[in-house]
């Protein structure tokens, strides 16, 4: 049997957690087993599978490790080395958002070069601490232009059209979003009126406040249209913030 296994300090269970249920379903349909533990300092996912089928799944583990970095690690180095205190505030977060998704297909391919090499499994705080240097190193660009643009966050004009710049220079990652208004919040559907899930993106950390849930999801989408079913159901702030963004991909529907 091939094992792997996955570690993180109890304040990222919710990582392994996003991990263990992304992987769940084909893990079992290898006749695997998956297993989550924690204790009172850290968490551990274990994993194993035949040997077969070792080819079928060490992909998606590293996928799935990769896409926790860049949606947990990253915007926590980039936030611990601003000159400044990123708020609560929507427009804040979808600058954070953007920056995170910035880039992030080259951010991929660096964290997976480097996954490709554990052959056991990987602890996740050393592996960031000490594997992805080149990746911090390139993380400090993002850093500097924040921080060089301090006096321009503080102004909205200004502040909302470097974000517009970021998103601009973001490639589509989808064709289409159609947007409807519930009463637990935002729906997100497909050109086939499938629900949007993007477990690879974890597109859920900012659920918690259905507003900046809604621009920051459309940000790492980037989505190539925007359809909006409900455009009386959004607050001014968040409508105003959608068309200063997005104002060339956005339809409205009746």
């Amino acid at each position: 049997m091939w094992e792997y296994f996955i570690t993180a300090p109890i304040n990222k269970v919710k990582c392994l957690t996003a991990i263990y249920d992304n992987l769940e379903e084909k893990i079992k349909e290898l006749n695997g087993v998956i297993t989550l533990s924690v204790n009172d300092h850290t968490a551990k996912l274990n994993i194993g599978v035949g040997n077969k089928n070792k080819s079928s799944i060490k992909g998606s583990i590293i996928n799935q490790i990769a896409g926790v970095i860049i949606a947990k690690y990253k915007p926590d180095y980039l936030k611990s080395n601003f000159n400044f205190k990123v708020n609560d505030d929507i427009n804040m977060q979808a600058f954070l958002k953007a920056l995170v998704v910035f880039d992030s297909d080259i951010d991929k391919q660096i964290i997976v070069r480097e996954l490709m090499t554990c052959n056991k499994g990987v602890v996740l705080d050393s592996f960031f601490n000490f594997r992805l240097n080149i990746l911090k190193i390139k993380w400090k660009d993002l850093i500097n232009l924040a921080n060089d643009n301090i006096m321009y966050l503080m102004t909205s004009d200004t502040f909302i059209e470097l974000l517009k710049f970021l998103i601009s220079n973001l490639d589509y990652r989808i064709s289409e979003v159609n947007i409807f208004f519930s009463n637990s919040g935002y729906q997100l559907k497909d050109s086939t009126g499938k629900d949007i899930n993007d477990n690879d993106n974890y597109l859920t950390d900012c659920k918690d406040c259905k507003e900046a849930f809604l621009i920051t999801t459309l940000i790492s989408l980037s989505p190539q249209k925007i359809k909006l079913h409900c455009k009386t159901d959004f607050k001014s702030q968040t409508l105003n913030l959608l068309f200063s963004l997005f104002n060339d991909r956005i339809e409205i529907c009746n």
